[in-house]
């Protein structure tokens, strides 16, 4: 078996976190989605264009990731977290759904880019043999 270093273990902690929140981030939508209806008044129609903004949002995501190579994993990952967590900061206060959709677009782009990254990068720094245990 292998053992981890310590940045290793950092890196694999860290990276894994990330990509627990932008799934919670992404999930949390659906479960408020009846709120979000009420708030704004929309109906079923409305909503469905809502989501579908939101799936154009994964797509934002690919020249993104391209930065990862240029600027490096970890900091893409740690600026896709803080971009994730301010746009959503900012749609409770979006003053209407197409406003909260805007600002949802690049939260699921911020999302996809972190969840992505942080993949490449839980691969690049877990042992290739496939048998680690942590210390």
């Amino acid at each position: 078996m292998v053992e981890l270093d310590r940045r290793q273990r950092v890196t694999l902690v860290w990276a894994g976190l990330a990509v627990v929140l932008a799934g919670f981030e992404g999930s949390i939508l659906v479960v408020a989605l009846p709120a979000v209806a009420r708030e704004f008044h929309a109906g079923t129609s409305a909503l469905s264009d809502f989501g579908s903004v939101l799936a154009v949002g994964a797509v934002g995501a690919l020249p993104l990731a391209n930065l990862a190579d240029r600027f490096g994993r970890r900091r893409l990952i740690a600026g896709g977290v803080a971009g994730f967590s301010l746009v959503s900061f900012a749609s409770a206060y979006a003053p209407s759904l197409a406003d909260l959709a805007f600002l949802r677009l690049f939260a699921v782009c911020f999302e996809v880019l972190v969840v992505g990254v942080a993949t490449a990068l839980i691969v690049e720094e877990a042992p290739a043999s496939g048998s680690w245990r942590p210390p």
